[in-house]
């Protein structure tokens, strides 16, 4: 199960925790709160999961480009 955040995929628990959505399968009635800093943590991996899905997205998108570059080179330098 992923939560999406910022249309990105990430981790419900983590999402939770960065206070950045809710998960009803986790109860706050242990009467314990999450700290600032977990908070903080949290968010910080939460951002860098989403520059690297950014990064991803954008390799994959790259790489398309130069195969279908590359076919049409190779198209081209074949003559019937």
């Amino acid at each position: 199960m992923t939560l999406r955040v910022r249309n990105v995929g990430c981790n419900p628990t983590l999402g939770y925790i960065a206070g950045l959505a809710g998960n009803p399968r986790i109860k706050s009635t242990a009467g314990t709160g999450i700290s600032e800093y977990s908070q903080l943590l949290a968010k910080d991996i939460v951002t860098y999961q989403d520059r690297i899905a950014v990064k991803e997205q954008n390799l994959r998108e790259f790489l398309e480009l130069c195969v279908v570059c590359c076919f049409s080179r190779l198209v081209s330098s074949i003559s019937f």
